[in-house]
């Protein structure tokens, strides 16, 4: 290969461009959004698995720059550059980085290829402004030399410079006493300075021009955006900038993504998301005899004391104190375990703990299982809800195949909880930190509606639900900033926190500067993150009161005694004890309802309750209460009435015995 030399070595040229003309910060994160999007469109192109197999070409790769931010995402980069000098800076970087899935070869695109004994095929490639500085002819060499080693799947990542004019600008750069002097010339003299020593060809290409000459190629644009606008500071108004045409005549450069004209239809597009899971059970516990939590307390400070589980205790006072001033509906004895580490091969589960929480005044048991889950698609949250309440669920705890409700029936034996019945009622609350690039709620397209119906539901088949009916799902919901939404359908639970976003982080901002004027400073409670899905923006404990009402109505609606059954006798009383101790717990429950006020509790707790339908139940509990009033009113009479015939009928029978004695006496 003919010894070629970079005209720009060091990228002082470039340097100076920014350095002159432009905010240095904001050229790296305008820069940043476009690499954001293109690694985006490989993400809902391919899908998480298949992109870890993808074999990806960077062309003309430099020193290396760009190489860690997709090796990170692909299975294999290779790098090309036929300067030698810059391709060992390149080699040097990635060993210094510990990029083990990429390498850096000192050739071009024809000769490596010449190279090779079988034609290597890539199924991405990024080309990142080297084009500006080929004669159209090379350009066109490289367009057909890259078709020879892609295939009809390829994604083609294209950034260069652009101009806003109607047709191509020429330019050819040098350094003059020091400092960096820009030549405007034709196309003939840009073809002739591209063979010049020390002299940077550069060609300003129309999105008119590249568009054509990319068809002539074979090569669709899917996507362009110009970005490194003069002048701006904020990368987020971008956008913005490409919908001004005023704006456009200011970017420097621009950002195609491409497909060829035979690329097969994509499918559905599956986001991708992050974010945390709890997985609740409860459980009626037997505390005739009192609860002993011994065995629990022992349990929860064998563990080793981490940074982890300080954390996760700090969140649950935290949120507790500022919600309810440490006085709940329902008071709680909390536990909480960082030994236990819950997996799934496959999905990103990056952490675990698990809550236990023991209600003496209702007798009642939670056990939660929390989630920490990484980016994944979406079809990997809708399988975790799936699979809940799975005996047969592949998750492994310390190593150990068990699922869920196995590992909850483990615990329950290991602290000495005892069971009032086996069955248990189960909730799911989902949290995610994000999904794809959003950092609002709303508007929902019908694609997001149809992705949040099937995390909220568990359905695998929501990219085919109709979208009024997904919409429909995921009505019963409410919110007070623009970056979080609770969403609740029955006993299932979405909370759509985006706090990773900039509008978090403006709102945070603003919060910081309205609490330090007024009160001294910002509660802890505003700033967290909660390990505990839900837990932030109280969630998790609006759940919590919803389901410990609930719990114990649905076990008295399921067990009211009958008093027709055994109407004589002691059956009779047996049954009006019972039913006294039925009446007895009906009413303990619509106290502890009045406790909670249901006609005027915050919004968050009545969007639960309403999913849960705890009014209708508490209505059906104050109407089984009247009805079992009137059962033993006309129980007591009947008992009553029979006590009087049976004492008439003494009366009668010792009236007649006396008769019959004064009769034998006169004779």
């Amino acid at each position: 290969m003919a010894e070629f030399k970079y005209s720009d070595g060091g990228d002082k040229l470039t340097a100076q461009l920014i350095g002159g003309e432009f905010d240095g910060e904001y050229w790296g994160r305008s820069e940043e959004r476009v690499l954001r999007r293109a690694k985006d469109f490989l993400r809902e192109r391919f899908g998480p698995e298949k992109l870890k197999t993808l074999s990806m070409l960077d062309l003309g790769c430099g020193m290396g720059r760009l190489i860690p931010e997709f090796a990170a995402l692909v299975g294999s980069v290779t790098g090309l550059e036929p300067d030698a000098e810059r391709c060992a800076q390149a080699q040097r970087f990635l060993r210094s980085r510990g990029v083990q899935n990429a390498r850096a070869v000192n050739a071009d695109l024809g000769a490596y290829l010449a190279s090779q004994s079988e034609t290597p095929r890539f199924d991405a490639v990024l080309c990142s402004h080297i084009f500006q500085h080929f004669s159209h002819a090379t350009f066109a060499g490289v367009l057909e030399d890259l078709r020879r080693c892609t295939g009809p799947e390829t994604v083609f990542i294209f950034t260069t410079t652009f101009t806003q004019a109607g047709e191509n600008l020429y330019t050819y750069e040098r350094f003059e006493n020091g400092a960096r002097a820009v030549t405007a010339t034709d196309l003939a003299g840009f073809e002739k300075a591209v063979a010049e020593p020390d002299t940077l060809a550069v060609c300003l290409f129309s999105k008119s021009w590249m568009t054509d000459f990319l068809k002539d190629a074979g090569l669709q644009v899917k996507e362009f955006a110009a970005y490194h606008f003069q002048g701006e500071h904020d990368a987020e108004k971008d956008p913005a900038c490409n919908a001004d045409p005023e704006k456009l005549l200011l970017a420097r450069d621009a950002f195609y993504i491409c497909l060829p004209f035979d690329a097969p239809p994509p499918g559905p597009h599956v986001p991708l998301a992050a974010g945390k899971l709890s997985m609740l059970q409860f459980y009626d516990l037997d505390g005739k005899e009192g609860l002993a939590l011994e065995a629990l307390e022992r349990a929860e400070a064998a563990q080793e004391q981490s940074e982890r589980l300080r954390r996760i205790r700090q969140d649950f006072a935290t949120a507790e104190d500022f919600l309810y001033g440490n006085k709940l509906h329902f008071p709680a004895r909390r536990f909480f375990f960082t030994d236990l580490a819950v997996r799934m091969e496959g999905i990103p589960i990056t952490a675990s703990h698990v809550v236990v929480s023991v209600y003496p005044e209702s007798n009642l048991c939670q056990i939660t299982v929390c989630l920490d889950v990484g980016e994944t698609t979406v079809h990997n949250f809708v399988y975790l809800h799936q699979i809940q309440c799975s005996d047969g669920a592949p998750f492994t705890v310390n190593g150990e195949p068990l699922a869920i409700p196995g590992l909850c029936r483990r615990l329950l034996q290991r602290f000495g909880l005892p069971l009032r019945s086996e069955k248990s009622y189960s909730a799911i609350l989902i949290e995610l930190n994000r999904l794809d690039e959003r950092d609002s709620y709303g508007p929902l397209t019908d694609g997001e509606c149809r992705c949040l119906y099937g995390i909220l539901t568990g359905d695998e088949g929501w990219p085919h639900v109709p979208a009024e009916l997904a919409r429909a799902r995921i009505d019963n919901s409410w919110t007070s900033r623009d970056f979080v939404k609770p969403i609740a359908f029955s006993s299932n639970y979405l909370l759509l926190n985006f706090n990773r976003a900039k509008t978090y982080e403006a709102y945070i901002k603003w919060q910081h500067g309205y609490a330090d004027h007024y009160f001294g400073g910002l509660n802890d409670y505003f700033t967290m993150d909660a390990a505990t899905a839900g837990l932030n923006h109280g969630v998790f404990l609006s759940v919590e009161a919803g389901k410990v009402i609930r719990c114990p109505a649905d076990r008295l609606l399921g067990r009211k005694p009958d008093l027709t059954k055994h109407p004589t006798g002691l059956f009779l009383r047996k049954e009006i004890h019972k039913s006294k101790s039925f009446r007895r717990e009906m009413i303990e429950i619509l106290n502890k309802v009045e406790t909670v006020n249901i006609t005027e509790i915050g919004e968050l707790d009545a969007l639960v309750f309403r999913a849960l339908g705890t009014n209708q139940k508490v209505e059906s509990i104050r109407s089984l209460l009247e009805l079992l009033e009137s059962d033993l009113d006309l129980a007591y009479q009947t008992r009553t009435n029979r006590m009087v015939n049976l004492l008439t009928f003494i009366s009668l029978g010792i009236g007649v015995v006396q008769v019959i004695l004064g009769w034998l006496a006169l004779k």
